[in-house]
Order: C-alpha cells, then structure tokens, then sequence
C-alpha cells in the first residue's frame, strides 16, 4: 500500500513545507521520488532551493507533464540550474531529472 494509508479515505495527514522543518539547516542534495507529489514537494522547498542551489535528483515517471513541469516550476525561479534527463530503467520507470546548479564552467 504504498500510494495509500486507508481503504476507506479517511486518513487525515498534516503536510508540513521542508522548507519550515529544515530552515538554517545546510542542504547541497535533494533526491526525492514523492509518489507523483513532486511538483507540489519542490514548491514546499523553494526558499531552500533559492537560497542554497543543491543538487536536485527527481523522480519524473508517474505522469509524462512532469518531465516538463518540473523542469518549468525551476526555470521559473531564475536559478539557473542545468538539466539533464536519465531513464534507469527499461519501461521508463526510474526516469530521474537531474539539475545541478550552472556554475557558468561550461
């Protein structure tokens, strides 16, 4: 049951934004594979995001807009984050965006 907690939907859980839990904490990596919320995941974390560029590994297979999506919410930020897009396994599943911040080297 890994996409659900109750048969019946009835279960209440309190959402909490990372970015609340983890403030002044040193963040340099996020890998995140949220069951199809990531979209609604990485606007929770975009003051860390901002602030402190970390790598980004995304899981990006549970609906095809999210290859785009994704890609779109973090351009939108002006962060200049470089993108780049791996399949790790055969039947798209494993699909990862990877954004590493620009550092202007190449």
């Amino acid at each position: 049951m890994a996409s659900h907690l109750s048969d019946a939907g009835d279960t209440t859980i309190q959402c909490v934004a990372i970015d609340d839990i983890l403030y002044g904490e040193q963040i340099n990596l996020i890998k995140m594979d949220v069951e199809g919320a990531e979209v609604e995941t990485l606007k929770g974390m975009r003051n860390i995001i901002e602030r402190q560029n970390p790598h980004l590994l995304i899981s990006a297979y549970h609906a095809p807009e999210h290859l785009y999506e994704i890609v779109d919410l973090i351009n939108s930020w002006n962060l200049r984050y470089k993108f780049h897009l791996k399949v790790h396994e055969y039947n798209t599943f494993g699909t990862v965006i990877y954004a590493f911040p620009d550092d202007g080297m190449g």
